[in-house]
């Protein structure tokens, strides 16, 4: 990173040319610290873990299979019949059965619809 450029004292001979120096260093500076951030956000979005899950209703017993980047979170939103889980809205009270913790969303889907299949629907009963 850039080290800032202070301004020119106000009434120095610098002060006509070099302000806008200044003011395209501070741009400089800027841009530097945009792409830093800029970076660590990349960072943080590519280290995002998933979750896939399956929970299952102490209402009703039927099991609810689904991907995350939170599991608290999601399964709070799954016990409070949140709006964002409108498929198991009114079947709660939920608990974990199972997870796997997974390295993408395009690993998790692909994870999740194999539990939602035979097979996976399978795998999950015996491991019950």
């Amino acid at each position: 990173m850039h080290a800032p450029i202070a301004p020119p004292a106000a009434g120095s001979p610098a002060c006509g040319g070099q302000s806008r120096l200044w003011r395209a260093g501070q741009l400089v500076d800027l841009l530097a610290e945009g792409e830093a951030i800029l970076h660590q956000r990349l960072i943080n979005l590519l280290t995002i873990m998933y979750f896939v899950y399956v929970i299952k209703s102490k209402k009703d017993g039927k099991y609810y299979t689904g991907i995350t980047d939170n599991l608290d979170r999601r399964i709070n939103q799954h016990n409070r019949g949140s709006k964002a889980t409108p498929s198991t809205k009114n079947r709660g009270p939920f608990y974990l059965v199972y997870y796997e913790k997974v390295e993408n969303r395009k690993t998790a889907r692909r994870r999740e619809k194999h539990l939602k299949s035979g097979t996976g629907r399978e795998f999950i009963k015996n491991i019950i």
